[in-house]
């Protein structure tokens, strides 16, 4: 369960400069907790520190910290993913009879990966003190002039921070008149348990899921199997993931969640994601070689999805995406 203080809480916005770079941090006056955004790369969510039940502020995002690190953006740490995430094949697809190409962005594998809207600068619209949440809007146009992506679209990001949880609400508008375009979604956060805590030492859960079987240029083959990591809390321990995980809902429930709980099992850090039509309705789960962190990924689509239509989105003119995802701290 979560756990609030009285509805009287008050967040406090500070807008700063970082070498040149434009960031919102928002703090709950009462407890401190705090997130930071980034406008100027896609409205990415590179710190947020919440309280444990002992009272104890940690960072539960392993983010960008110099300006460095954000020009360049190893390992897309909490980048959005758009228009779509993971893997397009050799950067090539196929939609509504024509053939796009995208920039080559991992060579090593001749791919197109994540999109190309970690980069983009997103203008803050508003925010204020709700009830007990601060709301954040961002938003932010493409005009479709990236080679291979001709398709206008204007994205709408929105944060809600509450005692002890995060709110991302991403919403995509196709902007043309006339035009159908694809979309895939997506977000790739590391999370941690403060700076301290290695994951092999976490304890982690998955949802109820399937596993896509991936080919050696890590696509997916069509085959699925009944997920075998992480049905109960378990020990990551050694544990090495770089896996894609198709959500199943045997409760009809329109969210699902992923446990990464504590060494001291005091708490649970819950990432929670929407399914159903048009949402978070795939996982990406990857443990890096450092083990500082893990990223866990909802995604609305598999890899390639622009070419195996698994769980592509197609918006037609003038229509809207929208679908959320959570970040809290449970006792």
């Amino acid at each position: 369960m979560y756990y609030y203080p009285s509805p009287s809480v008050r967040y406090v916005p500070m807008r700063y400069k970082l070498g040149g770079l434009d960031f919102l941090q928002i703090t709950n006056i009462e407890n401190r907790e705090y997130a930071i955004i980034s406008f100027d790369y896609g409205a990415n969510l590179c710190s947020l520190c919440l309280q444990t039940p002992n009272n104890q502020l940690i960072e539960v995002i392993d983010g960008y910290r110099t300006p460095d690190e954000w020009v360049t953006h190893s390992g897309y740490k909490s980048s959005k993913l758009l228009p779509f995430p993971n893997r397009i094949k050799d950067g090539n697809y196929a939609f509504r009879g024509k053939t796009y190409q995208l920039p080559i962005n991992r060579p090593k594998e001749n791919h197109a990966i994540h999109g190309f809207f970690y980069n983009q600068k997103l203008r803050l619209i508003q925010y204020e003190n709700v009830d007990d949440k601060m709301i954040v809007v961002t938003e932010g146009n493409y005009n479709g002039d990236i080679p291979g992506f001709p398709f206008p679209f204007t994205t709408m990001c929105t944060y809600e921070l509450s005692p002890h949880k995060l709110i991302c609400r991403t919403a995509v508008s196709n902007d043309s008149p006339d035009t159908a375009m694809p979309l895939g979604d997506g977000w790739h956060p590391y999370f941690q348990l403060g700076n301290n805590t290695t994951i092999n030492d976490c304890y982690l859960q998955l949802p109820t899921s399937q596993q896509y079987i991936l080919d050696d240029r890590k696509l997916p083959t069509g085959e699925t199997i009944e997920n075998p990591h992480f049905q109960t809390l378990h020990r990551i321990g050694e544990q090495q993931l770089d896996d894609t995980f198709g959500m199943l809902n045997p409760t009809q429930s329109n969210e699902v969640h992923t446990i990464l709980q504590a060494p001291d099992k005091t708490f649970k850090l819950v990432i929670s994601q929407q399914i159903g039509e048009k949402a978070y309705n795939f996982l990406q789960v990857y443990t890096p070689s450092h083990r500082r962190s893990i990223a866990i990924e909802p995604m609305t689509c598999t890899p390639n999805a622009f070419n195996n239509g698994i769980g592509l989105i197609v918006l037609e003119p003038k229509q809207k995406y929208v679908a959320q995802y959570s970040v809290g701290i449970e006792v």
